[in-house]
């Protein structure tokens, strides 16, 4: 079950701007920087906001949202101190998706990236001493604090399909050339109602022989709003369904 994140309240210290005072610079969205994308980002999203939820298992979380209608845009991964979730939603309207959902481990030790900028901000804070000693000094980050991975996914909602499978794109070794291996049937869709499973290989639609995942849409887009053959193998018996395509 999904649970909606809740708002954290974060608290911002306004930089001093007496001579010699290091001053921080806005840091960039950890989202934005770490993102990397699975699909080309739709125009626009449905929803003018995203809904935020925070993921209970990635693996199960993941199947349901494919089976719920969904794709994934793409994803990011990255460790660090407290982000606040308006950062999150933030990077989910730059892609315009529909939901994100974000997954957090306490980290066991202080990022790398975050000890460089230790050690950087610590020789400038040297250099300003030796050029101006009676300067006022500068804050240094806090760099005790506990640090977690953060991974957050975003997904669009898709339309109705016109079958309703998600298969695998690209076949692992040793998988047989033969086929589409289904990984998740859309609830509510004419796959659905032909009884199509989980772990089903999908052999051929009306004429088509589906050796690859474009074949498939090409299928689907061809037979669409018809009622066609399926063949299907499952448990390594192919079998015969009937199923009716929604129309475009």
């Amino acid at each position: 079950m999904l649970r909606p994140l809740p708002l954290l309240l974060t608290a911002f210290l306004s930089a001093c701007t007496s001579p010699g005072t290091l001053i921080q610079e806005p840091l960039p969205n950890p989202y934005a920087k770490n993102y990397v994308s699975s699909m080309k980002a739709p125009t626009a999203s449905i929803a003018a906001t995203p809904q935020i939820y925070r993921g209970q298992d990635r693996v199960a979380d993941y199947q349901t949202l494919l089976e719920d209608g969904y794709d994934l845009l793409g994803y990011s991964s990255f460790e660090a101190a407290d982000v606040p979730p308006e950062k999150l939603t933030e990077q989910a309207k730059k892609v315009n998706a529909d939901l994100a959902l974000v997954y957090t481990t306490r980290s066991g030790e202080v990022p790398a990236s975050v000890k460089l900028d230790q050690a950087k901000e610590k020789m400038a804070k040297k250099q300003q001493e030796k050029v101006s000693p009676d300067a006022p000094k500068g804050t240094l980050k806090s760099f005790d604090r506990e640090y977690y991975n953060y991974f957050a996914s975003y997904w669009v909602k898709l339309p109705p399909p016109l079958l309703g499978v998600h298969v695998k794109q690209e076949k692992e070794a040793g998988f047989p050339e033969k086929g589409l291996e289904v990984i998740a049937v859309i609830k509510g869709s004419p796959a659905a109602a032909a009884g199509l499973q989980k772990g089903d290989t999908l052999v051929r639609l009306g004429e088509t022989e589906l050796s690859k995942p474009e074949l498939l849409t090409q299928a689907a887009q061809r037979y669409a709003g018809q009622k066609t053959d399926l063949v299907v193998s499952r448990l390594g018996q192919e079998q015969h369904v009937t199923v009716t395509l929604n129309a475009r």
